[in-house]
């Protein structure tokens, strides 16, 4: 008959939450949680198979915590915008949950629609705010998350490693700047045609660095 557990797997995995929260996932060890339990490395091996489980079971816990974050969009106006203010707030607030969940190399590469899938059902809750505030196809909604999010994202890991640290009015303003440019071009088509026009490449930015500012 096995030993009975000292704590049990919810106890543990919250405690495992808590370390990487406080120290990153390089800090989860067995020897270190033990420490933090007060016991030896042997109740965690009795309540998962091995450390990778544990990990797994903190990265979903993770993922709720940033969820929560996104569900609480759903009370502001403009919704997408505040969605994606709030994946940057939970940047700010979770920065080691941030890594664990969004900044960890990948052992190969993965096509971006794959790496969205670690979001999971939050991509279509952006996606389906899209289509019934902006009036726009699936195919276009789903244009419009990509770039907002590369952007959303750019900004969570500056302030997630500490590199910068924005005001909630500076975060408003440059999601809505590019989320305006952005939405601009997809309704007026010009972003289907690849922007080949020199005059729109110069109105927007695009093509800087493609066409010399003198000839040789």
């Amino acid at each position: 008959m096995p030993p009975k557990a000292k704590y049990t797997r919810e106890e543990i995995a919250a405690s495992a939450l808590d370390l990487v929260r406080e120290k990153g996932i390089e800090a989860l060890t067995a020897r270190e949680l033990g420490n933090r339990l007060g016991c030896s490395s042997r109740p965690v091996f009795t309540a998962f198979q091995n450390m990778e489980e544990l990990k797994q079971e903190v990265m979903k816990a993770a993922g709720k915590m940033m969820s929560s974050y996104f569900q609480a969009s759903k009370d502001f106006i403009p919704e997408f915008k505040k969605a994606g203010m709030m994946m940057i707030r939970f940047a700010v607030d979770e920065p080691e949950l941030f890594k664990l969940l969004l900044m960890q190399e990948s052992p190969e590469e993965r096509d971006f629609n794959d790496m969205l899938k670690i979001m999971g059902t939050e991509v279509d809750y952006c996606i389906d705010i899209i289509k019934r505030d902006y009036g726009l196809d699936d195919t276009r909604s789903r244009r419009l998350f990509h770039q907002m999010w590369l952007h959303s994202y750019a900004i969570g890991v500056l302030c997630a490693t500490k590199m910068c640290r924005f005001t909630e009015e500076e975060i408003s303003r440059m999601l809505g700047e590019v989320f305006a440019g952005i939405l601009h071009l997809i309704k007026s088509g010009k972003i289907d045609t690849g922007v080949t026009d020199i005059q729109v490449q110069g109105d927007y930015g695009f093509g800087i660095g493609d066409i010399p500012r003198h000839k040789e």
